[in-house]
């Protein structure tokens, strides 16, 4: 493709990619939405918990994702956006965004690129145009994308497993203030 391009990936850290927009969420949100994407798509039969305690996910565990663009020596040219922040301050993280990677933004076209974005505006195209996955898809691709929405699913058993692996993490970007969450 000709340069600029703009890719979107849910990839592990890739070398290639010398100017990066990374988008970080909550892993326990990441984790909810991704267990209702899998389950929508008929890819997975378990219960939230078992899902949580799988070793063996398509893109890596959560705290593998982020540490493995995050934690790298040689990060070239990233901007982190934290989810919540661009959920809560949206013209200003797009702004940031633009100016990151060099598009012109005025206000006409700001509030073009938020209107066509929201989960609103994109729940319609998927209802309009079809599921994006196909017609075997049982639930729809754009879910919530609410902040914190990972309380409404998560009981002690699932904090447990979770912490196991990703306490580290959430606590070193900031979701957690001590470990007993």
């Amino acid at each position: 493709m000709p340069s600029p391009r703009l890719l979107k990936s849910h990839h592990q850290y890739d070398p290639r990619f010398q100017r990066v927009i990374y988008i970080l969420r909550d892993g326990r949100d990441v984790m909810v939405s991704y267990y209702y994407f899998l389950i929508g798509n008929g890819r997975l039969e378990a219960s939230l918990l078992e899902f949580l305690g799988k070793k063996d996910l398509n893109q890596g565990l959560w705290h593998e994702h982020v540490e493995s663009w995050l934690l790298r020596k040689n990060q070239g040219d990233l901007l982190l956006v934290r989810y919540q922040e661009l959920c809560r301050q949206t013209e200003v993280e797009v702004m940031r965004m633009a100016r990151f990677i060099g598009l012109p933004c005025d206000e006409a076209r700001l509030d073009w690129a938020i209107s066509n974005s929201s989960f609103e505006t994109m729940r319609r195209i998927e209802a309009e145009k079809g599921l994006a996955l196909g017609p075997e898809r049982q639930l729809p691709t754009i879910r919530k994308g609410i902040v914190g929405d990972w309380e409404n699913h998560f009981e002690a058993a699932h904090k447990d497993v979770f912490k196991r692996y990703a306490n580290r993490t959430l606590l070193r970007f900031g979701y957690v203030e001590d470990e007993n969450w």
